[in-house]
């Protein structure tokens, strides 16, 4: 059967017949490329959440970003310009978790126009948001509802010179070790700024300005961007070039992955492992840890004036919490682990977060992903961006007091289930306890373990239960 590759599509105001109303629409010249090249087409409107576009890529054998309008700046952390339009969050949250999707599960991506300027933004990347400031001409934007023309040249390496270096009818070009010029089909205002991660340049106009991007290492068999609208010309060579890797994916028997393909979502953790969020308790039982590390034991930190305070979270406990997420959910379970940190206290009021970039590492995920997640916990009230030099995503939760009275009530309420529940943590909490005593120790962990329980013995009422939540995790990773 031949390749299912879908295409995301415009949504907006359309006018059909004695019809005028909201639709999901796309120009008609994408699905005779994709049916000329030998794939099926099948569109993919904008409204999902993160979790549906993960479905419905899973579902693709390749996937096609279209043209269309501005993407919003506050994607990649700018003020819109003058000249910018106006932002469609339902579109750009659509097609941001596509393209998320996709280059997670290796599937074959052709980036088109406005494509490859989010392939940039959902690594990281910068735009130029009104190119005629930069360049100095109208050159790339075209004529009113119609395309312009101008020469791209496309380096010999990477795929796009693999692909466009030969003829239409698969000939090498006359200088193999060369470039080659090809006039395009243009209309555009924006285009790619700073790189994001994992990109790379394979093809520019001549004032410079960047028109092809590849995804380098990708196991897909083509992941690529381009800034001109190819489906509006008659050379089908990158449409012929996905389809082909459309094909191959489709070949591999279930279960088979291309080299760094990761496993299929939603696979089952192994038994007994703990999900997220099952500490959130945080029943002290410090009393166990007390074993010697080190002389360095009665370490004290504080803030001037000499309250105790406690201190950042180590990498040792920052690694406890922000590991790397399924591939499920990416939005969903990256909400998750940054909730997790700030419930348990990993980090604080008024602490910092890791920076984006940190976070996307540690949580195997993108920056749009995290990005999207910070903004989610802002929406709730969790943490605060701030801009500027000093600027940052800041912890603002605080958790309600709980008076005394409730909580003594609540706890004979409970009767033998909590008791059971603190004699399992007792014996557990131990157990872990003098497993990491029995370890061999690095320099760091040491002093991070040091300075975790000297944080504890150290800490008010109300630092204690931050401290000692971090104590835990500290000897959970440790303990493995």
């Amino acid at each position: 059967m031949r390749p299912l590759i879908g295409i995301s599509t415009y949504n907006d105001l359309a006018q059909w017949r004695d019809w005028s109303a909201p639709a999901a629409l796309i120009p008609q010249t994408y699905v005779n490329s994709v049916r000329r090249s030998g794939g099926r087409p099948v569109l993919l409107p904008p409204g999902g959440d993160p979790a549906e576009a993960a479905a419905t890529v899973a579902d693709l054998d390749a996937l096609i970003v279209s043209g269309g309008g501005d993407v919003d700046p506050a994607r990649y952390a700018a003020r819109p310009h003058p000249e910018t339009g106006a932002p469609n969050e339902e579109r750009d949250g659509w097609e941001l978790a596509l393209l998320d999707a996709a280059l997670a599960g290796a599937v074959p991506l052709l980036a088109i126009r406005r494509g490859i300027q989010l392939l940039n933004v959902v690594r990281g990347g910068t735009l130029h948001q009104h190119l005629p400031q930069v360049v100095g001409n109208e050159e790339h934007s075209g004529p009113d509802c119609g395309f312009g023309r101008h020469l791209v040249r496309v380096g010999p390496a990477g795929t796009l010179g693999r692909v466009l270096g030969r003829d239409l009818a698969g000939n090498p070009g006359p200088d193999r070790a060369g470039p080659v010029w090809l006039d395009v089909p243009t209309h555009h205002h924006q285009a790619v700024d700073q790189l994001g991660d994992g990109l790379a340049a394979t093809a520019w106009a001549a004032d410079g300005t960047v028109e092809g991007l590849e995804v380098t290492g990708s196991a897909a068999g083509f992941a690529a961007g381009v800034q001109w609208h190819p489906e509006e010309g008659g050379d089908p060579r990158l449409f012929d070039a996905l389809v082909a890797a459309a094909v191959a994916r489709s070949r591999r028997a279930p279960g088979d992955h291309a080299p760094g393909e990761p496993d299929a979502p939603g696979e089952p953790d192994a038994p007994g492992e703990y999900a997220p969020g099952e500490l959130d308790v945080a029943v002290s039982l410090s009393s166990v840890y007390s074993w010697s590390i080190e002389s360095s034991r009665n370490r004290r930190c504080s803030q001037p004036g000499g309250s105790s305070a406690v201190p950042e979270a180590s990498s040792t406990i920052t690694d406890a919490v922000f590991r790397p997420v399924r591939t499920g959910n990416a939005f969903e379970e990256t909400v998750e682990r940054l909730l997790d940190g700030i419930r348990l206290g990993v980090h604080g009021h008024g602490d910092q977060l890791p920076p984006e970039r940190e976070l996307a590492g540690r949580l195997g995920v993108s920056r749009v992903t995290v990005r999207d997640a910070l903004r989610e916990l802002a929406a709730a009230g969790y943490v605060q961006t701030r801009r500027g030099r000093f600027g940052g995503t800041f912890v603002t939760y605080q958790p309600d007091p709980i008076p005394h009275g409730e909580l003594t009530r609540a706890a004979r309420g409970m009767g033998d289930l909590l008791t059971d529940a603190l004699t399992f943590r007792r014996v557990v909490e131990a157990g872990a306890a003098e497993t990491a005593a029995r370890a061999t120790l690095s320099r760091r962990q040491r002093e991070e373990l040091t300075a975790s329980l000297a944080a504890v013995e150290g800490a008010g009422p109300a630092a204690y239960r931050q401290a000692d939540t971090r104590l835990h995790l500290a000897v959970a990773e440790i303990a493995g």
